[in-house]
């Protein structure tokens, strides 16, 4: 292939669902076999990605239910990262291609919807402690109707310090345009602050903090608001990963008119790898999303819960192939 190197796999996956469409009541299930084929083009330095470097990935997904074919599907995603880092100097790009049939909270329905993300982003290495970062996106959400669809514009610049080799600070601020179809659109303004810890080898910290600003241009009274991010992950053994992550920020409603949401979740898991070829994986989850106004006079939908469990195996038949069973609960409670 020329400067590039290209590799191919696939997934293929049999699971479980006891509500394939998030129903609060009168649950649906079935199983749901999925096939998906990867692609990968790589040149310059994509492995270790401390020089320049371009990969492209590629990968739909054949997806078929057994008794409830009319949600058979085929999605598609497909990735573009780009980085030229001359000197002290980092110029990258990202796009994203989406294509999605899967259930929505908010809907209690499986929905199709496209999704373009795109990142520009430039930083700077001032010295070996300091680095200064500018990013600018667009994420563009396009979903059947009724639905809303909804375009996302965000701007954010960053300042990051070394202050050990295992421990890094930074201080930020972002600001976005929120267009949302037939509802008024939005604009906020973040503070923030985040932090990245690697302990040791085996246990690695991430996590953001900060409030936001949000304004409405329906004429609504602005909205003050506490955001994080924290993830983490720890191998206490060689074979075995526990993950964790919690979450609180806003979102658009995708389903009522005028409305936002503030969603606070938390999710964890653990894989366990067996004979090297063999992964078994359990992971759970729980959120719960606030509605609030972004017009007067409009009265907000009551707040909801989702929770969720899957577990599964997978047999990694070879470094191409692997195949995978699972089991997933989905409880949506309003």
């Amino acid at each position: 292939c020329g400067p590039f190197d290209l590799h191919l796999n696939a997934e293929a996956s049999l699971v479980y669902n006891d509500n394939i469409y998030l129903q609060q009541t009168h649950k649906i299930s079935d199983f749901i076999g999925t096939l998906s084929p990867h692609l990968a083009l790589g040149a310059g330095d994509y492995l270790q990605k401390e020089e320049s470097w371009l990969a492209i990935d590629y990968s739909p997904s054949f997806i078929l239910f057994a008794n409830h074919d009319g949600n058979d599907a085929i999605e598609q995603d497909g990735r573009l990262n780009f980085e030229w880092r001359p000197a002290s100097w980092t110029f990258g790009v990202k796009q994203g291609y989406q294509q999605r049939s899967g259930p929505i909270i908010e809907a209690s329905d499986r929905v199709n919807r496209s999704i373009y993300d795109t990142d520009a982003y430039i930083k700077y290495d001032l010295s070996s402690k300091t680095t200064f970062e500018l990013n600018g996106d667009q994420s563009i959400n396009d979903y059947d109707q009724p639905l809303f669809s909804f375009n996302l514009w965000t701007l954010a610049g960053w300042m990051d310090y070394w202050i050990t080799p295992k421990v890094k600070l930074g201080v930020g601020a972002t600001g976005g345009f929120l267009d949302v179809a037939q509802n008024p659109n939005q604009t906020y303004q973040q503070g923030l602050v985040r932090a990245e810890y690697d302990m040791t080898e085996n246990v690695a910290i991430r996590g953001s903090a900060g409030g936001e600003l949000r304004e409405f241009q329906s004429g609504q009274g602005n909205r003050l608001n506490g955001v994080f991010s924290l993830g983490g992950t720890y191998q206490p053994w060689e074979n075995t990963t526990l993950l964790f992550n919690a979450y609180r920020r806003d979102e658009s409603s995708l389903v009522a008119a005028s409305e936002n949401y503030t969603v606070t979740g938390l999710s964890a898991g653990i894989c366990q790898v067996i004979a090297e070829k063999y992964t078994l994986s359990l992971t759970g989850g729980f959120d719960h999303s606030d509605y609030y106004a972004t017009t007067q006079g409009v009265n907000a939908n009551s707040p909801y819960n989702y929770a969720f469990v899957r577990s599964g195996i997978d047999w990694h038949i070879s470094s191409e192939f692997t195949v995978g069973c699972f089991y997933q609960y989905q409880e949506n409670i309003s």
